[in-house]
Order: structure tokens, then C-alpha cells, then sequence
């Protein structure tokens, strides 16, 4: 069964840079959920996951350093 919402990510700045040693980089990550239908979706919870870890694909090596928030609007 297909999505009954859209989700598009978005970052800033819009490439994310790799840090450099010693010279963290730092950037936003946006997650955009949108309801294009005709009626109401409800839902109870939307899981963001985020890589943790010191490999080239992980976001952070310190998830307490992310801060998170939401936007009903």
C-alpha cells in the first residue's frame, strides 16, 4: 500500500559537507511531510532515523548534539 503522506528532505546548506578534522561541520536537516490528498490523514507518530557513527555515510559520531523539533504547520 502506497504512502498516504509525502515526505521531502531537504538540507542547509543544500550539499552537506564532510568535517574536517578538527572543524565540524554543521547543517540542517529538514524532513517535510506533506498531505496532498482531498481528506484528513491521521497518525500518531513519524520515526526519524538518523545515522550514528563515524562512517562516511553517518550523519553524527554525537546524536546529543542534534536538536530536534516540530512544526504542526
Amino acid at each position: 500500500m502506497p504512502s498516504l503522506l509525502n515526505y521531502t528532505v531537504l538540507t542547509d546548506p543544500t550539499s552537506l559537507q564532510a568535517s574536517q578534522p578538527g572543524a565540524p561541520s554543521v547543517g540542517t536537516v529538514y524532513v517535510i511531510v506533506s498531505n496532498t490528498r482531498q481528506s484528513d490523514v491521521r497518525w500518531e507518530y513519524i520515526d526519524v532515523e538518523i545515522p550514528v557513527g563515524t562512517g562516511p555515510s553517518d550523519l553524527t559520531h554525537d546524536p546529543t548534539l542534534i536538536s530536534a523539533s516540530a512544526d504542526p504547520d
